[in-house]
């Protein structure tokens, strides 16, 4: 039949050609609720939302109180950025069929577009429950724990969505999201890699695979050129030279100031779901404190970058003063070395606060 050929080059990802041929036997069928409501899958998967809505609304209105038409038209009225709408149409499927999964899946997906984030929490948690193997479930139970900062939790729900179905890109991307908000930058970095190997159209994979490429050199960078700045400024107000410091002051607080401002107008041009990358938990919210521990282990990196700043001045004057020789050097050495590394990571801490997002 038309609808089983259909149904095969969808299998074989040729929406398209499966469009095709289910006009032709709605042509000689257009009562068939079936073929319209195939036909507006068909045309979601060919990325046509526009042509899937008409599709969809057909077939409801041919089968009012079958679900499936419904959860269609919730599909594409998201696809068309009327979150709204999409909303209505979810509740409806979900209405009609209340032990559906997918359409509990679906109205948390367009809970989330319309930032209705409790109630989509509340569905993608439906729907795990109604089909606990449902990779397309825990995904969107990930994105919903996401949005409610439980990047612990939605770390678990994709995690156990690859493993149902492990190459799909979208939440292997978003699996690097989580890690990411947890400051566990190497491991989604190659999460990135993995998502942008897995499908290499996915335009959203291969931006931040970009992004985080770019993040670790210009980040990194930009705060050890800050400390360099900053260790100058010091170098020239202990040495009196009033001019250089207000120079030096001057550019690192132009510095200071781009980067914040850049930061600001970045997180703007964001989609939702890189934004959730410049919120976090407080940090102290996530250290287990343990006995052996002192008090100072657990100061923010930019303190001890401070720290190592104000060691690495002390040793230069103390170095000028007295004589370099072989353990000064070393000293110094290690110290830079220091600097680089907290410079790294008082990138990362501040950037898991928002007040940077490079």
């Amino acid at each position: 039949s038309a609808a089983a050929r259909a149904d095969a080059l969808l299998d074989l990802g040729r929406a398209d050609e499966a469009a095709a041929l289910l006009r032709e036997a709605i042509a000689s069928e257009p009562e068939s609720a079936y073929l319209h409501a195939q036909l507006a899958f068909a045309l979601v998967r060919a990325e046509r939302p526009e042509e899937a809505l008409a599709a969809a609304e057909t077939a409801a209105g041919l089968a009012p109180y079958w679900e499936w038409p419904h959860r269609l038209r919730a599909v594409a009225l998201r696809a068309l950025g009327k979150a709204k709408q999409a909303v209505a149409a979810a509740e409806e499927a979900v209405r009609i069929a209340p032990e559906e999964s997918a359409s509990h899946e679906v109205l948390a997906d367009c809970r989330l577009a319309a930032r209705q984030y409790r109630g989509a929490y509340e569905a993608a948690q439906r729907a795990v429950a109604l089909d606990p193997a449902s990779a397309g479930a825990h995904h969107t139970l990930g994105d919903a724990a996401l949005e409610r900062a439980a990047a612990g939790e939605a770390e678990e729900h994709y995690r156990r969505a690859l493993e149902l179905d492990p190459a799909e890109a979208m939440t292997l991307n978003n699996l690097a999201v989580a890690l990411q908000r947890q400051g566990r930058e190497n491991a989604a970095h190659e999460l990135f890699e993995r998502a942008a190997r897995a499908d290499p159209r996915e335009e959203t994979a291969r931006g931040n695979l970009a992004s985080t490429s770019r993040d670790r050199v210009t980040g990194t960078g930009a705060m050890t050129a800050c400390a360099i700045v900053a260790f100058l400024l010091l170098n020239a107000l202990a040495d009196g030279e009033l001019v250089a410091a207000a120079a030096l002051g001057a550019v690192l607080a132009a510095g200071v100031a781009f980067v914040l401002i850049r930061s600001r107008i970045r997180a703007r041009e964001l989609s939702p779901a890189a934004r959730m990358l410049l919120a976090d938990q407080h940090w102290w919210q996530r250290i287990r404190l343990t006995r052996w521990r002192p008090w100072w282990w657990f100061l923010p990196p930019p303190i001890w970058l401070a720290v190592a700043l104000v060691s690495f001045t002390g040793g230069l004057f103390e170095a000028f003063e007295a004589g370099w020789d072989g353990w000064a050097i070393g000293v110094e050495l290690f110290l830079l070395g220091v600097i680089v590394l907290l410079a790294h990571r008082s990138r990362i801490w501040l950037r898991r606060r928002g007040w940077i997002s490079f």
